[in-house]
């Protein structure tokens, strides 16, 4: 145990968006979810699967998993009420929601194997880490205990070939 009584945990948090499943998902979507930790959480990065026509450079084994990274979420201050209640006892816990804005159409056209278009299924990963270096993957289930590793990663079908042109 350290300050405060508390074990020390890797990070805790959950997935919101985008939904599960979801299809349809053209031009810019909210990758979003909230995150605490008994010590502080130090960052939240998005990766996505890697795929079979992509160059090999682009991928990368994080935690066992063989990805791309995407991008570092922000973590913003406030947005989260329902969590800093829940979780008043842990520090930062007003710090809880995180956020990334993805621009589904800066990803791969998978049907015809270019790696732009954002067309077809990704499946999203988010790796939270806390200031002590305990990293957690966050999904669609909610994790508690350290040992706990059964991370549902969010995938979600891109459409942006039907998109109205021009892009945003």
């Amino acid at each position: 145990m350290h300050a405060a009584g508390r074990w020390n945990r890797p990070p805790v948090g959950l997935v919101d968006s985008p939904a599960q499943n979801a299809t349809g998902q053209v031009g810019a979507i909210g990758v979003t979810g909230w995150v605490v930790d008994d010590i502080g959480v130090r960052s939240v990065k998005i990766y996505r699967n890697c795929l079979a026509f992509e160059p090999p450079t682009n991928c990368v084994v994080v935690n066992g998993v063989n990805l791309v990274y995407v991008g570092d979420a922000t973590i913003v201050t406030g947005a989260r009420a329902d969590i800093e209640a829940l979780y008043a006892t842990y520090p930062q816990a007003n710090r809880a929601a995180w956020g990334y804005l993805l621009l589904t159409n800066m990803l791969p056209h998978i049907p015809n194997n270019l790696m732009f278009g954002g067309q077809g299924t990704l499946t999203l990963h988010v790796l939270a880490e806390d200031e002590e270096g305990r990293k957690r993957w966050l999904g669609r289930n909610f994790v508690t205990f350290p040992t706990e590793t059964d991370e549902v990663p969010t995938t979600f079908t891109m459409a942006n070939d039907t998109i109205a042109k021009p892009f945003g």
